[in-house]
């Protein structure tokens, strides 16, 4: 792609490519409990590792305005070839119809640190 509105100085980048497979196995803890007649509660917590045949991914750019020697440079960005990751929550329910799930997940590598929470309702009608 090439980029546009910087004159000589946008960023032209070759075109590239790369394929990686990634295997997660993973745990899984929980148990269910009766809040009331019509309401649970499922607590859990999951534990596991990301393994990538991937380690960097790299892309050759240049100056849109350079002249036609000045050659490209090369982009590269490292990528964790193993994570850990790390889940637990909350999951409430009421009867079949309703769920209010709470949930932190984590992944953690060398120079990675992951945190994301989220919460998510469902109604099933």
């Amino acid at each position: 792609y090439r980029e546009t509105g910087a004159g000589a100085l946008s960023l032209s980048v070759e075109d590239s490519d790369a394929v990686a497979f990634t295997a997660t196995p993973a745990m899984e803890f929980g148990g269910v409990a009766a809040l009331t007649d019509t309401l649970s509660a499922r607590a859990y917590a999951r534990v596991g590792a990301s393994f990538s045949t991937l380690s960097s991914y790299d892309a050759q750019a240049g100056f849109a305005g350079a002249a036609a020697g000045a050659g490209a440079f090369r982009n590269e960005v490292s990528i964790a070839d193993v994570v850990g990751r790390v889940s637990a929550g909350v999951t409430v329910m009421r009867s079949e119809t309703m769920d209010l799930d709470l949930r932190y997940d984590g992944a953690f590598a060398e120079d990675l640190d992951s945190h994301a929470g989220s919460v998510r309702f469902t109604f099933r009608f």
